[in-house]
This record gives C-alpha cells, structure tokens and sequence, in this order.
C-alpha cells in the first residue's frame, strides 16, 4: 500500500521535471528569439549602410556634375529608404539638370508631402514652373508665384523668392508691384546684383536716366566683387568660374542675362545694356 511518504516523493518527482521541462523549453525560444533579433539588427545595419554607400556616392557624383549617375545613385538609395528628404531634393535637381522635368516635378512633390512647411521644397517647384525652357511643358507663370509667395512666407528672411516673383511681374508690365519687390529685396540683401540690375531697368523705363545709370553701375561693381571673391576663393580655377556663372541655372533667363551683360559692361555704355536686356525682356514675353 502507498503511503503518503510515497504520494510526496513521487510528486516531488513530477514537478521537478516538468520544471526542467519548462526551463529547457523557455532557454530554446529565447535562444531562438535572441538569434531572429540579431539577425534582423545585422539587416538592418547593413541597410542603412548601403543607403549612405549610394547617397554618398551621389553627392560625389553630384559634385563631379555627373547628374546622370548622381541621380541613378539618388534612386537607389530611395530604394532603401524611399522618404529621405534630401535624397528627394537632391534627386529633382539631378532630373532637373536633365530637363527631365517630369521627372523633376515627382520628386519635388513627395518631397513636399514629407515637407510641407519647407521653405526650399516650395522654391524648388516655384523655379520649376518657372522653368524658361521649350522642353518644359510644365511652365505656369501663375503656379510658379504661388510656389514661391508660399516660400516668402514660411521663412520672410529668404530674398529668392520676392526676387523671382518681381521677374515674373516684369514680364507681365506690372513695374510698379515688381519695384517694391525689388527694394524689398536690396533692403534685406545688399549683394543682389540681379535686383539692383532689375530696378535700375524700371527706372530705365520710368525715364529716370541718372537714377537707372547709378543701379547698373552699383550692380556691376557689386557683381565684379562677388566674381573675384568667387575666384579668389575657390583658385581661380574653371570649377570656381562655372560656379559663378551657374550654367546650371539655365532655367531662369534674367539671372543668365544680366550676368552676361554685367561681364560686357566694359564694351558697352549703360544705355546699350538696357536697351539689349529689354530687347531680351520682350522676348520673353
């Protein structure tokens, strides 16, 4: 007969190896769970390293004025992590310098979706649309002052964008809303040699000749200045002269025009000058 001394051993018995059943299997899932956790964090670090592998690559690219392979570069790292804002910024500007401006527009707008309140994105789309091109079938005048009055206002120190819309309303006559601009614009930023240039041009036309000659030549020196600074700067070397004349703002005329005019100031009278940029303004239009 079992006594009750039995009856304890026996149970003590049981409950230890069901307790060593239970550590056994509870050491094997952690064992298993620990190893899924490693493996997933070995993934994911070899992903965010070949995200910089390829954004890095870009910038060096994108530096070289490779836009081609930049922007392939700029696509696979949007692969890996497809909200990147500056991979996106980066990425339009690349298709942009392409003219692809299709292309251009998709970045810029996800870019916008993951910055809506982003002065740069609404800049970037706003010179789109201003795009001066024949390739562009995307230039709107109207969506382009839009973009950038939306740029103005998110971040008012920014004189890019008041500069652009006075460009625009020149283009439509309306010279004295473009005026105010432009002395908005010299009040904050001294160095713009566009909008000095520009309202030089409107008093040109207004005909007050003393007034217009004096914005052109202040214009021209503050160009001058900013062209050998630029040059000094950066060696005086073909790199630091190309960045200065931006070939890769062809987008925006008046920029491109005044530039080029302000180089041949020493071969033609001030009055010359006018006359060739509104020769060139009428164009435009």
């Amino acid at each position: 007969m079992i006594n009750r001394f039995h009856i304890i051993s026996f149970s003590v018995v049981v409950i230890l190896y069901l307790s060593a059943a239970v550590w056994k299997y509870s050491s094997s899932l952690n064992e298993e769970e620990t190893g899924e956790f490693t493996t997933v964090q070995s993934e994911e670090r070899e992903q965010i390293m070949q995200f910089w592998e390829y954004y890095n690559q870009a910038t060096a690219y994108r530096t070289d004025r490779n836009y081609e392979l930049a922007a392939a570069q700029y696509e696979n790292a949007l692969t890996i992590q497809s909200d990147h804002e500056d991979a996106l910024y980066y990425l339009g500007s690349m298709y942009l310098f392409q003219k692809e401006f299709e292309k251009t527009e998709q970045k810029w707008n996800e870019l916008e979706l993951h910055q809506p309140n982003s002065p740069r994105t609404h800049l970037q789309l706003g010179t789109l649309y201003f795009c001066y091109d024949d390739a562009n079938q995307l230039y709107d005048q109207e969506l382009a002052v839009e973009k950038f009055e939306t740029a103005w206002e998110l971040n008012r120190e920014e004189t890019g964008a008041p500069l652009l819309i006075s460009k625009i309303l020149i283009l439509k006559e309306n010279y004295e809303e473009a005026a105010e601009l432009l002395e908005t614009v010299i009040s904050s930023n001294h160095m713009s040699f566009e909008a000095v240039f520009l309202r030089g041009y409107i008093d040109w036309l207004n005909g007050l000749g003393n007034r217009a000659m004096a914005g052109i030549r202040n214009s021209s020196n503050i160009y001058q200045n900013l062209y050998r600074s630029t040059l000094e700067g950066e060696g005086a070397t073909e790199a630091g002269a190309r960045a200065m004349l931006s070939e890769d703002r062809f987008c925006d005329p008046f920029e491109l025009k005044i530039r080029e005019l302000l180089q041949e100031i020493q071969t033609m009278d001030y009055e010359e000058i006018l006359r060739v940029f509104d020769n060139e303004v009428t164009g435009w239009r």
